[in-house]
This record gives structure tokens, C-alpha cells and sequence, in this order.
């Protein structure tokens, strides 16, 4: 009765390698970080995922989430391009948000350009009008080479730390 159940366990831990986890260099690794297995969880195939952390935890002193992302072809493409140009996202997220007639509240969004020449980049807040929730921080950098943008994205509750981190985690990942 043992010798099934070990076996199956030691299939399942096997099955399992391939979605294992990993940390993002340049981003705390403290306990308080939990690293997700995200390669099965994407539906889309507009991106590849390859690392997801987030600090969630009580001890947090800022609830935040860096993620990594590979995007090809035109995907990476139209991504530079909003790196690059802020203002496109923005008038994106402004019109749809115009567009939802039962909308509760809308969203105040505000970004800006935070990254160089190689690695462009912007940091973004998005707000209720109503101010009824605090406003979530964002920041994305990216690095196109060939057909292939190889992207750090952070989302966090402080415009500071969010940054900071989807920096770090930018220089270590895609160079300066």
C-alpha cells in the first residue's frame, strides 16, 4: 500500500519541477515573499510568464508584486511602443473606462516616463475620481531585442516601493 502512494508522490513532485516556482533577481528574497508557479496559469498566448513574487504578508511594509514577461512579434511590438509613449496607454484606459456605461466610478489615471533609451519604461497610478479606494502604483520596464521584449512589471500600494522594485528588478534582469 506504500510503495503506490510513494510512487505516486514522487511523480507528482517530478510533474511538479516544471512549474516550480523561481524568485526574480533584484527583488527582496526574505521570507515574507511568496514566488507563484504561473506557467500553467495563463490562458493567452500573448505572453510567456516567467516569474511571478509578491509580498502579502502582514510583515510587508508595502503590499507589492513584481512579475517577469516575455512578449514576441507584434505583442512586443505595440508594448515598446506604450513604454515608450505613456500617453497611448493612458488614452486607452481613459476610453474604455468612457465607454462602460454602468461604471460605479471612474478611474484617475496618471503616468509617466521613468525608463532610458534601451530600457524605456513609465510608472502609472490608477485612482477612483470618487477616492474611495486608495490608488494602486504601477511600473513596467522593458528591453526589445530581436522580435522578443523581455518585460518587468510591478504593481504595489506604494508609488515609491513600486517603483523602486520593478527598477531593481529591471537592471538586474534586463542590464542598464
Amino acid at each position: 500500500m506504500k510503495r503506490p502512494f510513494l510512487l505516486l508522490l514522487c511523480v507528482l513532485v517530478l510533474a511538479g519541477c516544471a512549474y516550480a516556482p523561481r524568485g526574480i533577481e533584484g527583488v527582496s528574497s526574505d521570507d515574507r515573499w511568496v514566488a507563484l508557479p504561473l506557467r500553467g496559469w495563463l490562458a493567452e498566448d500573448r505572453g510567456r510568464p516567467e516569474a511571478l513574487i509578491a509580498c502579502l504578508s502582514a510583515d510587508c511594509p508595502h503590499k507589492l508584486m513584481v512579475a517577469l514577461v516575455t512578449l514576441q512579434g507584434d505583442d512586443a511590438r505595440a508594448a515598446v511602443a506604450m513604454l515608450r509613449e505613456p500617453g497611448r496607454l493612458a488614452a486607452d484606459l481613459q476610453a474604455r473606462d468612457a465607454r462602460r456605461e454602468r461604471r460605479r466610478a471612474r478611474a484617475r489615471v496618471e503616468l509617466r516616463s521613468v525608463g532610458t533609451g534601451a530600457v524605456p519604461g513609465f510608472a502609472v497610478v490608477l485612482a477612483p475620481e470618487d477616492g474611495r479606494r486608495a490608488p494602486a502604483h504601477g511600473a513596467a520596464f522593458g528591453r526589445l531585442e530581436g522580435g522578443t521584449l523581455s518585460l518587468v512589471l510591478a504593481i504595489g500600494d506604494d508609488a515609491g516601493a513600486t517603483l523602486a522594485a520593478a527598477r531593481e528588478a529591471a537592471a538586474a534582469r534586463l542590464g542598464p
